[in-house]
């Protein structure tokens, strides 16, 4: 998320969402959340969670 902050790619997004599709729930989404908070990233987060749930 920090790279797309900077960059702007829609390809880190893409990247982004289809790990959190592939791995299911063995990704910690709070760890995730608590980070994304911390590095100002909450708007990028709330976005990639979207999209997983767009592409359910």
């Amino acid at each position: 998320m920090a790279y797309y902050k900077e960059g702007g790619s829609e390809k880190h997004l893409r990247d982004i969402t289809g790990i959190l599709k592939i791995s299911g729930d063995s990704i910690d989404l709070n760890y995730i959340s608590d980070w994304s908070q911390r590095l100002s990233l909450v708007e990028i987060w709330e976005s990639v969670k979207k999209r997983v749930k767009d592409n359910e």
